[in-house]
């Protein structure tokens, strides 16, 4: 017979399975030599070559319904 604390372990562990599955995934962007924005050269494994030019795509896409925020 489980205890209270059996229990309560299934439920945090069904509350975190749930918590984990509903989460927000990042974008994974491939290396392509340039800024996704502007096309500047950039770095490995830079994909943007500022925070301003990663925002307005991100906005961009966004707007264009690419990307969910």
């Amino acid at each position: 017979m489980a205890d209270n604390v059996d229990d309560a372990n299934k439920l945090a562990d069904l509350q975190l399975q749930v918590a984990m599955a509903g989460r927000e995934r990042p974008v994974i962007r491939p290396f392509m030599g340039c800024c996704y924005w502007c096309r500047d050269p950039v770095a490995a494994p830079k994909v943007f070559c500022d925070a301003d030019c990663r925002d307005d795509f991100e906005r961009d896409a966004a707007l264009k319904g690419r990307v969910k925020r």
